[in-house]
């Protein structure tokens, strides 16, 4: 409930992502609008426990997940260098062998 939702940071295909605080530390919230079909449910459970299972230091962290006002919620690690696409533009392509 302490959750402040900031600014849009993103639309996807699914849903939306937005830039969040929490004493003073910032995350990213996924919102998904819930559907009542089993196709979407499976998928996103599938994401759920796989955001929840990994804990590897490269990826993204997932710190909690809820439904809320009939959206599926996912607190995210925050990554302030924008998107995969934006950091592209900057560098330009990044060669096989550092992103290994």
């Amino acid at each position: 409930n302490d959750l402040v939702k900031k600014e849009l940071l993103g639309n996807g295909v699914s849903g939306q992502v937005y830039k969040a605080e929490l004493n003073d530390m910032n995350f990213a919230l996924k919102i998904i609008p819930y559907k009542e079909d089993e196709k979407f449910k499976k998928l996103i459970e599938n994401e759920i426990r796989a955001l929840h299972q990994c804990k590897c230091d490269y990826l993204i962290k997932c710190y909690a997940s809820y439904i809320l006002d009939n959206s599926v919620n996912i607190v995210l690690e925050f990554m302030d260098k924008g998107t995969l696409t934006d950091v592209l533009k900057v560098h330009g392509k990044i060669p096989e062998n550092i992103l290994g």
